[in-house]
């Protein structure tokens, strides 16, 4: 028999009929299966992006080789004023064999609360910064500001004071060039990087007296400010030449506060671990929908049989799971959804919708699907192993 006889018997038999309806709506098992489903595609998405983030905050932590920091204190000698700062900083502009920062901690917009930030003061090609579009940002762009901050700080202005394309430090007002990309695993960018040579007279003397300022608040730390040296090339040259000049041409003190050459390795390790983790999540997914596949196509195994002793071909029945399947997979989506609206409104969850994030929930749908396929393959197969009689015993 086939589908259209089987539509005939429909009308005359209505009691076995009624028992294939009966099985073909096992509703628990369908909501059950919706739910285990939008659950499954939930948890892997956010704890992928949180993976993500906390692999893209250690990567960005450690994509320098070489990395040192130099703390710089005053002597008896010298003080150092806006006059001798500004020689210094004419000085590390020099220094092109590595990217230097220097510390700063300002007062946003009169904020009573400092807020702790670097200077660019030298780049070159090792330097890698992204806006929060995931484009490389130039900084010798014609692109107006001299400002890049990261987004946790630009929600703030925004929030707080209804812009976030400008701050004002004292009395100078900055103007922000990009938002970067947020790499931190806890979801709060507070990143407020000033660039040097975009910066006009103006917001460099703002940035001089900030600078400078770090030693009436925070007086229980030595040193005035740190400079800070990054590289993907050996740095002990320059490391050597900035400390040697600090003390014997400006007569300041310095000390080595920290030093590391293990970005290179670090950086293959978390790309390791990235490996490491999607693996784990595509087990997870297969073990999960295998689980709730298995499970919804056992409680069905009585409506199979029943359906092959009613002429039902394989390719049929094929059709009519993979139909059942598609629409279970399409309400699992829009639960998971919702599911993730409702997270995000709770805990004020920024979740980042990129190309990348689009992709992977592309992968995750497709696997899904795939794996659900396998397993209505799976189930044809050991329907066949089943006598009608078999199957008409057997227990939901």
């Amino acid at each position: 028999m086939n589908g259209k006889i089987f539509v005939e018997e429909k009308r005359v038999d209505g009691v076995e009929i009624m028992n294939i309806h009966k099985f073909l709506r096992d509703k628990p098992t369908m909501l059950l299966m919706i739910a285990g489903l939008a659950i499954a595609c939930f948890v892997l998405l956010n704890i992928s992006n949180i993976i993500g983030k906390i692999l893209s905050e250690q990567e960005a932590a450690n994509k320098y080789a070489y990395s040192a920091a130099v703390l710089v204190g005053e002597t008896e000698q010298t003080t150092i004023d806006n006059e001798l700062f500004d020689q210094i900083i004419g000085f590390l502009h020099d220094q092109q064999e590595a990217n230097i920062f220097i510390s700063i901690v300002s007062f946003v917009n009169g904020a009573d609360t400092p807020h702790m930030g670097e200077v660019l003061v030298v780049s070159n090609e090792d330097l890698k910064l992204y806006s929060n579009r995931g484009t490389p940002i130039d900084i010798f762009s014609d692109k107006s500001g001299s400002v890049l901050i990261g987004e946790t700080v630009s929600k703030h202005l925004s929030d707080t004071y209804g812009d976030n394309t400008a701050f004002t430090i004292g009395e100078t007002s900055f103007e922000i060039m990009e938002v970067l990309r947020n790499d931190i695993a806890s979801g709060l960018d507070d990143t407020l990087l000033f660039v040097w040579d975009k910066a006009n007279e103006a917001e460099k003397k703002a940035i001089i007296e900030a600078v400078l300022s770090k030693s009436a608040y925070y007086g229980q730390f030595w040193g005035e400010f740190a400079i800070y040296i990054r590289s993907n090339s050996p740095i002990d040259e320059v490391y050597q030449t900035i400390v040697n000049t600090l003390e014997d041409d400006f007569q300041l003190e310095t000390e080595l506060s920290e030093a590391s050459s293990a970005g290179s390795q670090m950086s293959y390790l978390y790309n390791y671990y990235n490996t490491a983790f999607n693996g784990a999540s595509l087990l997870f997914a297969v073990f999960t929908v295998l689980s709730v596949t298995g499970l919804w196509i056992t409680k069905r195994k009585r409506e199979f049989v029943i359906r092959r002793a009613y002429g039902y071909k394989k390719s049929a029945m094929f059709k009519l799971l993979f139909a059942d399947s598609m629409k279970i997979a399409a309400a699992s989506l829009v639960l998971a959804a919702v599911i993730q609206v409702v997270y995000n409104v709770i805990f004020n969850v920024t979740f980042d919708i990129t190309s990348h994030f689009l992709v992977k929930c592309g992968v995750i749908v497709l696997g899904i699907i795939i794996i659900i396929l396998l397993m209505l393959n799976r189930a044809l197969h050991t329907i066949d192993r089943f006598s009608v009689v078999q199957g008409l015993k057997a227990r939901d």
